[in-house]
């Protein structure tokens, strides 16, 4: 039935909106994976659509398999491989959407890889983490495509062919108060003296970040990096003495200059300008 219900709605693509989206969830090992597994929103069934997933096949085989959890059902009915939401259900900044999801396998002390695909279809809107619930770490998804953990050697035996291991994890989906994280107008002034050079760079941000600078060669060697600091909303900047790591000048051309932040939650973005020190 999963299969069906699969094979039609690839057949009839819709166009990611703020109703309609969805990303893909994957789990792998070195000895199996996990795929074919989808959370998001349609408005074209009015209450969502869930596909069920059955329990893996437990033969003695590596498996590692991905289910979410369907609130309010009973234990048969509440596993998973599609979790599509009515579009009314997705929170506010402060009241995120969840979706629960359970990863298990009979590999016990495996590294387990869990990848997306498709945050490219979520409305800029939306922000989306990634909570491992035994752990608390929350990971900002849109700019990151895994995460990995690794399974406890002391798995409880279920079955007399499999010894089971189950980590809990949750989605949160939320409307964005600011929006994505902005780093724009990234502006420098270069001065040259006798005694030296300072480079000035100015940029705007549109929330508190942290914030590391780069000076790079015009073919990407890296010549200086900057500890990371905090920044303000708002205007910030940068000072640079024109010299590289290990404290010599650096001779005078064109020198690319890269300022990254990232917030509290992850999120990050990044700049580059071109300098020229005469």
């Amino acid at each position: 039935q999963a299969r069906a219900e699969h094979a039609t709605t690839r057949r009839r693509p819709v166009k990611p909106t703020l109703n309609n989206w969805r990303v893909a969830l994957q789990a792998r090992t070195d000895a199996a994976q996990s795929v074919d597994n989808f959370f998001g929103v349609t408005d074209r069934f009015p209450g969502g659509l869930q596909v069920k997933k059955a329990p893996p096949v437990q033969s003695g085989r590596p498996f590692v398999d991905v289910a979410f959890v369907a609130e309010g059902k009973n234990e048969a009915a509440q596993r998973l491989a599609w979790d599509l939401r009515p579009p009314s259900t997705v929170g506010s900044a402060s009241n995120a959407t969840a979706w629960e999801f359970i990863v298990t396998t009979n590999q016990p002390g495996a590294e387990v890889t869990l990848t997306w695909d498709g945050m490219g279809t979520l409305p800029r809107s939306l922000r989306a983490y990634l909570v491992d619930i035994e752990t608390g770490k929350r990971q900002f998804m849109r700019t990151t495509t895994a995460f990995t953990f690794r399974v406890a050697r002391d798995a409880v035996a279920e079955s007399i062919t499999d010894r089971i291991a189950a980590r809990r994890f949750r989605i949160e989906v939320s409307q964005s108060a600011e929006g994505k994280l902005q780093l724009i107008a990234l502006q420098a002034t270069a001065a040259g003296s006798e005694r030296g050079r300072v480079v000035r760079f100015a940029y705007l941000l549109n929330r508190l970040a942290t914030v590391q600078a780069r000076v790079m060669s015009p073919t990407g060697k890296l010549l200086f990096v900057q500890p990371p600091r905090p920044a303000e909303k708002g205007i910030n900047t940068l000072l640079w003495d024109g010299k590289a790591q290990n404290g010599a000048p650096v001779p005078r051309g064109i020198y690319l200059f890269e300022v990254i932040a990232r917030d509290g939650e992850g999120e990050t973005v990044r700049a580059v300008r071109a300098i020229t020190l005469r």
